[in-house]
């Protein structure tokens, strides 16, 4: 994801195609995949991608992109059906040029647990930190009444303090960006953040309750946005914000494409608990 936010569209299929590579069935991988290849201006091949991905699992971005893709306006060769894994399944949809939305194999961790007896977070979908620019500011505040208070004042000993007020103002931003880290995993979350206190867990996507998209005053002025995971330990409801871990349109994508597998995950633990 992150390699076609950045529009590295050639380095974004090299690694997407080792990860399909690895795990056929890995449907965001395949939406990335579309993604990639539509960006390189090959619409037959992201086409084929996206067809791998409603195959295996649900994108409603998939469909959508899948629609422009085979539009008059951008018809081009269907590509070599070797590009991915072959799939009965994929091959036969492709052949007869329709799409399959079937039952899929989806691995949870309560079929992890039913059928091998461990728990397995799945393939590492996406990470992210804290951006910089949401301590921005605050440290340009800082820095503001570093240089505007002092000589108002008249007092030499605010210099000093004010300035390593902003000082450590700039160090917290860059300091709460470096060691925080948001770990979304095909079937956990793992979460990483603060300087003091400093806080480490890990959230199955089981134990999620809701997921909801946030923006302030502040994240509207350093173009950022938050999610906040409600979620339960035994009978308890917590929370958890993941502050300004990316761009609007990023963590927009992200809480849509959350919802599916959260609601899958509880939906088959339910049946393993009751």
């Amino acid at each position: 994801m992150c390699l076609n936010e950045e529009k590295a569209w050639q380095r974004a299929e090299t690694h997407l195609r080792k990860v399909i590579g690895a795990e056929p069935h890995h449907y965001l991988a395949s939406y990335e995949l579309g993604k990639s290849l539509q960006g390189q201006g090959r619409p037959g091949e992201a086409a084929q991608a996206y067809r791998q991905c409603l195959l295996h699992g649900e994108v409603q971005d998939a469909r959508n992109r899948l629609r422009e893709c085979e539009s008059p306006g951008s018809q081009a060769p269907g590509g070599n059906l070797a590009l991915l894994p072959e799939d009965p399944e994929l091959l036969a949809a492709l052949s007869t040029e329709r799409l399959i939305p079937a039952p899929t194999p989806f691995r949870t961790l309560a079929s992890d647990l039913d059928e091998r007896d461990s728990a397995t977070v799945g393939t590492l979908v996406w990470s992210s930190r804290t951006l910089v620019r949401a301590g921005v500011p605050a440290a340009l505040f800082a820095t503001a009444l570093a240089l505007v208070v002092p000589p108002l004042l008249g007092q030499r000993w605010l210099y000093m303090a004010l300035g390593v007020y902003a000082a450590a103002a700039w160090a917290t931003a860059f300091l709460t960006s470096w060691m925080s880290r948001f770990d979304f995993y095909e079937r956990r979350l793992d979460v990483s953040q603060g300087i003091v206190p400093r806080s480490k867990q890990s959230l199955w996507y089981a134990s999620i309750t809701q997921v909801k998209y946030s923006r302030d005053l502040l994240s509207y002025l350093t173009g950022t946005a938050s999610l906040e995971i409600n979620y339960m330990v035994g009978s308890d409801h917590k929370a958890v914000t993941l502050s300004a871990l990316g761009n609007p349109a990023q963590i927009d994508r992200l809480y849509q494409e959350l919802q599916g597998p959260v609601v899958r995950e509880r939906r088959a633990m339910k049946k393993i608990l009751f």
